[in-house]
């Protein structure tokens, strides 16, 4: 069963931020590898939002970090870029699966 964790650094975030993104990270968790260990966290820094994500997972690491001012677009680039490298970690998985030969 995967795991998630999320933090907010340097602000208090409303239930509806809470469970914005809570919602967002749980779609990303159920496409991550089974096992995995999700951590999340979200920082302001002088009106400026970071947020990275690391999975760990026996299928490798992901690693995604956005900045900007919005915390949806922050999320919205955050998303997209763990999106494609499960994207390619599927292609690589898949290849492998059709190239491996069958032992009887």
């Amino acid at each position: 069963m995967n795991q998630l964790s999320i933090q907010y650094q340097n602000f208090h975030p409303s239930t509806f931020t809470k469970e914005y993104l809570d919602a967002k990270l749980t779609q990303i968790l159920n496409r991550a590898p089974k096992g995995s260990v999700i951590n999340a966290v979200y920082s302001v820094d002088k009106g400026a939002i970071t947020a990275t994500l690391r999975i760990m997972s026996s299928a490798g690491e992901f690693f995604a970090i956005s900045r900007g001012r919005f915390l949806k677009d922050v999320n919205r680039r955050l998303v997209n870029q763990i999106g494609r490298q499960f994207q390619r970690w599927n292609q690589r998985r898949h290849q492998a699966e059709t190239h491996d030969p069958i032992v009887a």
